[in-house]
């Protein structure tokens, strides 16, 4: 048996794309790239419009080099995460930062949010670092990319009940769409 999420037929489908760059900090005695640099953080990901839900169903990792490369070379405490926020309102979008812990990521993460604001932004910071090792000698900075698969649900009923039943409980209602 599977869960599913119900959304109006007339939501949009929206695919962003990401791309955090790397540099190699090779002064540094064992040298590491590092993602936490001001350019990874609060990137802007998505135009918001204030009348919209919108449910992020799946986000896409990678990076533009080979699968051992990252795995080789974590670095534990320093793990690549990603988190969303609100420009308006910094809101975090989820609880926690989103560790990417596999390769060529592709998972579910259904999670709905909405904002009061027109013009609001969604936003990503992209932290962590690996260190090297021969599989990536002589590379100068890497790549992640990160890709959201995310619906904006623009359904007046639909909308409405979901902000009224988020006002009722001041809850972000992360199972919301699978009830009707």
């Amino acid at each position: 048996m599977s869960i599913s999420n119900t959304i109006p037929v007339k939501s949009f489908p929206l695919i962003t794309k990401n791309v955090f760059n790397a540099l190699y900090n090779a002064p540094v005695a064992n040298g590491t790239y590092q993602w936490g640099i001001p350019a990874n953080q609060n990137v802007d990901v998505l135009d918001l419009f204030e009348y919209s839900v919108y449910m992020i169903e799946r986000v896409n990792f990678s990076l533009n080099i080979p699968e051992s490369g990252f795995e080789n070379n974590l670095i534990g405490g320093s793990e690549l995460e990603i988190q969303l926020t609100l420009e308006s309102t910094r809101q975090q979008i989820f609880q926690q930062r989103q560790p990417f812990i596999t390769y060529l990521s592709n998972f579910s993460i259904v999670q709905y949010f909405n904002t009061g604001q027109e013009g609001d932004k969604l936003q990503a910071t992209f932290t962590g670092a690996i260190t090297q090792d021969g599989t990536i000698a002589g590379k100068n900075n890497i790549d992640a990319l990160v890709q959201f698969n995310i619906y904006r649900i623009a359904s007046g009923e639909w909308v409405k009940r979901y902000i009224d039943q988020q006002l009722d409980t001041g809850a972000n209602l992360e199972t919301y769409g699978r009830r009707r």
